[in-house]
């Protein structure tokens, strides 16, 4: 019975929530400092990110700290967020990017939305907008209007 119950605890310590303190984006890797159970402070533990995706969450962010084999020194932290800035009510199927300051780009719908953007930047050598049967280009020679 006791082999069972020190399993269990093994189990208990690969995964936990864990909020985040502090955050090194400098290399290949966001390394983050987290504050876990009590007394429990990992430090310089990886971040995975899926591909293609990349954010730098603020302080208080949780997340999902899981230590392969219950060894803190095969830790990595997944499912970063920070619950006052998540939008909320998006409707099923909907997906969202966004940051601490209101800024978000959903699509919702077959719509892209802009939402509360101070400024929105688009760095191409050409731009194509195409819509109803029109288009516009935007590029360095100029603006052409086609219908």
């Amino acid at each position: 019975m006791s082999d069972l119950y020190h399993l269990d605890d093994a189990v208990r310590a690969m995964i936990r929530r864990a909020k985040l303190v502090s955050l090194d984006d400098s290399g290949g890797q966001q390394m983050m400092g987290l504050a876990g159970l009590k007394g429990d402070s990992p430090r310089k533990v990886p971040r995975v990110q899926p591909y293609g995706f990349t954010s730098n969450p603020p302080a208080d962010s949780v997340g999902v700290l899981i230590s392969l084999g219950g060894r803190s020194d095969r830790a990595m932290v997944i499912g970063v967020e920070h619950e006052a800035y998540r939008p909320r009510g998006l409707p099923g199927g909907a997906t969202a990017i966004y940051d601490q300051f209101g800024s978000i780009v959903s699509l919702v719908e077959q719509e892209v939305r802009v939402v509360h953007a101070q400024k929105v930047v688009v760095s191409a050598p050409e731009i194509i907008l195409e819509a109803g049967g029109s288009q516009m280009t935007i590029s360095a020679g100029g603006t052409d209007i086609q219908s």
